[in-house]
């Protein structure tokens, strides 16, 4: 899969590329001090979905507070910890009758790979459809 050796299907690569990072870090290679500021990665895509639903969307979350794990050094007595659940997503009115420029710009926005095929000098004829 993708040219990397032993890999026979997705789950297999996705270990692989877990394992060389995790080895990569005990040598110090990357992953610092500063990526202790990092979101988790579930954090990070759930940010990610809820800023590219909401340039399209308007989205109803509710929040839910979570109980502290007395077992878990890293719940501080002070912080409370949320849980965001979106129970509604509901197309904006104005993008209900939005023309294809208005799609392609919020593609763009949010996938590189659109943009780069809008700028690039194919004639692609591409449609919201």
């Amino acid at each position: 899969m993708l040219g990397v050796p032993g890999a026979a299907n997705d789950k297999e690569l996705n270990e692989k590329l877990v394992k060389a990072v995790k080895s990569s870090r005990a040598k110090g290679y990357h992953g610092q001090e500063h990526d202790a500021n990092m979101p988790e990665p579930l954090d990070q895509s759930e940010t990610r979905i809820k800023a590219m639903l909401s340039d399209i969307a308007d989205l109803k979350i509710e929040m839910e507070d979570l109980k502290k794990d007395i077992n878990d050094p890293s719940d501080s007595d002070t912080e409370t910890k949320q849980k965001q659940h979106v129970k509604a997503i509901n197309l904006k009115a104005s993008l209900k009758t939005a023309n294809d420029d208005v799609w392609k710009q919020l593609c763009a926005k949010h996938f590189s790979y659109i943009e780069q095929a809008f700028h690039s000098k194919k004639d692609l004829k591409i449609t919201s459809a």
